[in-house]
């Protein structure tokens, strides 16, 4: 039977990497860009990784995210209406 994937102290490991990375994020004002866990798998029984600052991307305010759901379910409710029309 395979073991725990990862060990109390490895979590314990990644969530302060994860506090020392959101610090940097608020210092460089990144924090509109998504981080992402990195689990290395190394042999050391402390280490259970690093978080990475996503800088390709972008996490929507409230109002854009609003506003695109908004914008798909008019284009979802148009295209479900232009396909009912021709059915009939």
């Amino acid at each position: 039977m395979a073991g725990k994937f990862l060990t109390q102290s490895e979590i314990g490991d990644l969530a302060r990497e994860l506090a020392k990375t959101n610090s940097v994020r608020k210092r460089e004002e990144l924090t509109r860009h998504p981080t992402y866990a990195v689990v290395c798998g190394c042999p050391d029984p402390r280490c259970g990784g690093w978080h990475v600052v996503d800088t390709r991307r972008l996490i929507l305010t409230a109002d854009e995210a609003s506003a695109t759901l908004q914008r798909r379910k008019h284009e979802r409710n148009r295209n479900r209406g232009g396909s009912m029309e021709s059915q009939a």
